[in-house]
């Protein structure tokens, strides 16, 4: 006898929804995209409204302008997974092991986000945004903003202040720090189709970086005081209340050059994101998957002995506004 009650699928369907439900409160994919906006076609398209503009001198009756529109196009696709229990697996489960994979098949459907957003983030230089620019370019215009770039690019040879600023396999801290300033600073110096600053209040940052420069990445927010006890460049914008966040990104890796390392920064109090998420509202689904499970009165369990349990979903990814997000580049 299993030291556990037998999974029904009244419980499974429980722990998979409560772990998919989880995500949102707990992902960073949430902070950097909107959504998911629930859809009901296999394509929607949404209008990007420009800015509003903003108050100036009084000269006659007031004019009433038009917003500027752009439109975003997303394509639903289809994902399906399963997975087979035995029901021996079930009778002789003595320490709970069915009950994690369980929960664990739910954590991997909330996965299946960063698996859709890990591409835009890659190939962002090589995918068109709504101005016709990728969405990591150096020529963004978009109304009266004039020419403007979302990629940071600094040489270790020439770009930082110091002496010592490390490899672009292992910058030190303190470039690490500055490049992150700089990635700030470039977002927060952004104007809008209207030709006015946007993002000179955010003070919400989160900075996703590859694998092989994550533990400068966590050095350079954490480590405030550094070796001969100077202080670290970022003490300063976080005393005065900003916050900034660094998370890991193994899919990043493989869009390294051998040349240069990058890392993407992120405005996480815009209203505005950098991606969009949406999926189809399909009856009965908790949040947008969409789970049945085959058990001991299906046909399926008479003819096998076994629960079956499958995920579907219909969802899309696509791109958002790229003055919310910058790209810093780190080159020999």
């Amino acid at each position: 006898m299993s030291g556990y009650p037998l999974l029904s699928s009244r419980a499974v369907l429980g722990m998979f929804g409560d772990k998919l439900e989880q995500f949102e409160g707990t992902s960073w994919i949430p902070e950097i995209s909107m959504g998911p906006v629930l859809s009901d076609h296999a394509v929607e398209d949404y209008p990007f409204l420009g800015h509003v503009p903003t108050l100036r001198a009084k000269s006659g009756p007031p004019k009433a302008e038009g917003l500027r529109v752009k439109n975003i196009t997303i394509r639903n696709e289809e994902y399906d997974v399963a997975i087979a229990i035995p029901d021996k697996w079930r009778r002789r489960d003595k320490t709970g092991q069915l009950n994690q994979r369980i929960a664990e098949f739910g954590d991997a459907q909330n996965v299946h986000w960063l698996d859709l957003i890990s591409p835009l983030q890659a190939d962002g230089e090589s995918l068109p945004s709504f101005t016709g620019q990728p969405f990591y370019s150096a020529s963004h215009v978009w109304g009266k903003s004039g020419t403007q770039s979302n990629i940071v690019t600094l040489s270790m040879a020439t770009d930082f202040p110091f002496a010592t600023p490390g490899t672009v396999d292992r910058p030190a801290t303190q470039a690490i720090a500055y490049a992150l300033i700089q990635g700030i600073k470039n977002i927060m110096t952004k104007r809008s189709d209207q030709g006015k600053v946007m993002h000179a209040s955010r003070r919400r940052w989160l900075a996703v970086f590859p694998t092989k420069l994550w533990d400068a990445g966590v050095a350079g927010i954490s480590q405030m005081v550094l070796a001969g006890g100077q202080d670290n460049l970022l003490k300063g914008i976080l005393a005065a209340g900003h916050e900034i966040r660094v998370e890991l990104n193994p899919e990043l890796e493989a869009s390294l050059g051998g040349a240069n390392s990058h890392f993407l920064v992120y405005a996480i109090d815009a209203p505005r994101k950098a991606y969009i998420r949406q999926e189809e509202d399909l009856s009965g689904a908790r949040a947008g998957v969409d789970l049945q499970v085959l058990d001991e009165n299906s046909d399926h369990w008479k003819q096998n002995r076994e629960i079956v349990v499958i995920a579907y979903a219909s969802r899309g990814v696509g791109l958002g506004d790229p003055f919310t997000s910058a790209k810093v580049k780190i080159v020999a």
